[in-house]
């Protein structure tokens, strides 16, 4: 029995006596009201989740935070790379003593000691960039942008999937595909046989008549 010959006999059980009608209509309303409850109270509890986020996150860190999204959002990706390194060295203060003679090689160096080894790469990174002859591209930066937010929010960065792993799972899911093309032509084949064996013998029965 499909749902719409389901459908037409619960309704017409229903015409019969219509109290069953209106405890059926009741039934879904009540079924669509705890629906809609459970719905609004998940929204609510993920809204106050991120509200608490946000509120653990200091005043300070609010405002670096800021910084950041603004040079990601640059269209001079040059004059962002070098606020950027800016941002760097005033953050790094909180650790050490940061002079205004101070190369990104010595801010490194001195983060080292402090056992601050991800500033200090992040450090290494910017210095790389600003004094190599190659120009920085849009995507390195956001990506630099990216990783001194995490150690402004005091979290790891995510590791970047290595193009080994994504060649593999390309060539794996193409493999797939083909498996499964090959499993549906055999099918196709072997109905094709099917039929045609069938056909063979209601001709052969045709004849012996």
């Amino acid at each position: 029995m499909g749902w719409q010959e389901t459908f037409s006999f619960v309704y017409n059980f229903a015409m019969q006596d219509k109290r069953i009608l209106i405890l059926i209509i009741v039934l879904l309303l009540n079924l669509v009201l705890v629906l809609i409850y459970f719905i609004v109270k998940m929204i609510i509890a993920i809204s106050r989740r991120k509200k608490r986020v946000y509120e653990e996150i200091s005043i300070e860190n609010r405002e670096e935070l800021a910084k950041i999204k603004k040079i990601k959002n640059a269209r001079n990706v040059n004059s962002a790379l070098i606020n950027l390194g800016e941002e760097i060295k005033e953050f790094s203060k909180k650790y050490i003593e940061v002079e205004p003679e101070m190369t990104y090689g010595d801010i490194s160096k001195n983060l080292r000691e402090k056992s601050k080894f991800r500033l200090a790469d992040l450090a290494d990174d910017i210095s790389n960039h600003l004094y190599s002859e190659d120009r920085i591209i849009k995507r390195e930066l956001i990506r630099l942008a990216d990783k001194f937010k995490f150690i402004v929010l005091g979290r790891k960065y995510p590791k970047p999937v290595p193009k080994v792993i994504i060649k593999q799972k390309k060539i794996n899911r193409k493999a797939s595909k083909q498996i499964t093309r090959r499993k549906e032509s055999r099918k196709k084949l072997k109905r094709s046989l099917i039929k045609n064996r069938k056909r063979i013998k209601i001709k052969r029965k045709k004849k012996l008549r």
